[in-house]
């Protein structure tokens, strides 16, 4: 957009900030003017004291927002997960915000299906994939006409880290950037070749350059939180697991039946579990041969998740001597009913895979809150896991022999359901991960640093683009 049709915007902007408040809707009147500054409009201190004044009588309560990067697919899990936990510490003015980045080639994008039906409010805006160019005007945008007291950034993509550095310089917001992933490990198969310098500019949002970039300006928020150790002992920051209600899973025999028989699953089988997204790198092929190799019809191997790369369902359907059932994408606020199916839950992660070297799987959370039998891979993410009669540690070598112990000696037994249960409720149950945030909120109350809306910042940045940004903030 040129510099004509940027002042012509904002003078239009102007007009009808003007125009609503002079029919009394202060509302309105500041988000235009927001606008009009955000697209390099001039600054009426007139009206920003009657706009402030109008401000400063409203009735105070924290507002949160938890920020997913891409809100087109899985990647939003994790948001969903920190809003439901913030949700659940009592605070209800929880929002999910974030983008969704469009290609031209394809069709419009649209926004992960367990989000449209989600209890929590989401709110969104769209960028193009190349839209380089664009992404600071149009975060801009978005953070001054929904301000929020605190805002929890879930991954290290560049769409949050501009949307963070947004809210803290137009609203002075406490920002959290949450780490569950080794971002650098999706879309390369060496993390450490990129050795790129400004100049070498990319012009894909999801390019790995970019989250070279996004991962260097962690140290401008103000707390990092991750998801299991190992991204502690790379990033710092404290620890918020992969975190399941406690009041919704809840297992029972009744539940299980009643949700076999919808999905036509007989109750006399052993169903082995698997509820996500399948891909290679979590060892379902791996996992299939070894069941094949077991030659026992009582085992059902259920994948639940619809299928990004269709060779991966070609090969599993390749196998013999092994049933398979595959279910579509189920909704995320059933996935306590979905896994209640299961009978045993195998994560058998790539042990030397750099996204599983780092990734607490949210399936072993939800196999634990449903009593499941876990048999897991041990990795970095994983090594701190408490070793019991419900969880144990497997590779590929002895999993064949270990998943064969069990079937003949403790399947169906049940013994120790209660003291997985306990680990479940002391580890990963909502009301364990509480104390973190009100830890979170403690922070922002010794602050107090949202005052109000920065206009100078908003006046300042609104000229800079993408390159200009991060080179401000240490580069």
């Amino acid at each position: 957009m040129n510099i004509i049709s940027i002042r012509i915007k904002s003078y239009k902007y102007f007009l009808y900030s003007l125009f609503y408040f002079a029919r009394k809707n202060k509302q309105l009147a500041k988000n235009y003017y927001l606008l009009s500054l955000t697209n390099q409009g001039t600054r009426n201190f007139s009206l920003e004291n009657k706009l402030d004044n109008f401000y400063s009588k409203k009735d105070k309560k924290i507002k949160i927002a938890v920020s997913g990067w891409e809100l087109s697919h899985n990647a939003a899990g994790r948001a969903i997960t920190l809003a439901e936990l913030y949700h659940y510490a009592g605070f209800n003015d929880v929002e999910m915000i974030g983008s969704i980045i469009n290609s031209k080639s394809k069709q419009a994008r649209k926004i992960w299906q367990p989000l449209l039906s989600h209890h929590i409010p989401v709110n969104y805006f769209s960028i193009g994939r190349n839209d380089i160019d664009a992404i600071v005007s149009k975060t801009m945008e978005f953070v001054v006409q929904n301000p929020y007291d605190i805002v929890h950034l879930s991954k290290p993509r560049i769409t949050n880290i501009v949307i963070g550095l947004m809210y803290k310089l137009i609203w002075g917001s406490t920002v959290i950037i949450d780490i569950d992933d080794e971002e650098l490990a999706f879309g390369t198969s060496n993390i450490n070749h990129l050795k790129g310098t400004d100049d070498s500019l990319k012009e894909n949002i999801r390019d790995v350059f970019w989250t070279k970039k996004a991962i260097q300006l962690i140290e401008n928020f103000d707390l990092v939180s991750v998801s299991n150790p190992a991204l502690q002992k790379k990033y710092g920051g404290f620890i918020i697991p992969h975190v399941r209600n406690e009041n919704i899973f809840v297992p029972s025999d009744n539940r299980k039946n009643s949700i076999r028989k919808k999905f036509n699953i007989p109750v006399d089988k052993i169903v082995v579990i698997f509820f996500g997204t399948p891909k290679r790198h979590k060892g379902i092929i791996e996992t299939a041969k070894v069941l094949a190799a077991l030659n026992d019809d009582r085992i059902l191997y259920t994948i639940v998740g619809d299928f990004q790369d269709k060779s991966l369902k070609h090969e599993l359907e390749s196998i013999s001597g092994i049933n398979i059932c595959f279910l579509p994408n189920q909704r995320f606020d059933e996935a306590a009913d979905i896994v209640s199916m299961g009978d045993i839950c195998i994560l058998l992660q790539e042990k030397n895979n750099d996204i599983s070297k780092y990734q607490l799987p949210a399936k072993l959370v939800d196999a634990l809150g449903m009593g499941l039998k876990i048999f897991i891979q041990k990795t970095e993410a994983t090594a701190n896991l408490s070793e019991g009669s419900q969880i144990e540690f497997v590779d590929l070598d002895n999993l064949e022999y270990c998943l064969k112990n069990y079937l003949e000696n403790e399947h169906g037994k049940g013994n120790e359901i209660l003291s997985q249960r306990e680990y479940f409720l002391e580890n990963f149950s909502m009301s364990s991960a509480v104390d973190d945030i009100n830890y979170i909120i403690k922070n922002y109350e010794d602050k107090n640093n949202m005052s109000g809306v920065n206009y100078e910042n908003i006046t300042h940045y609104s000229k800079l683009n993408l390159f200009s940004l991060i080179r401000k903030y240490g580069f």
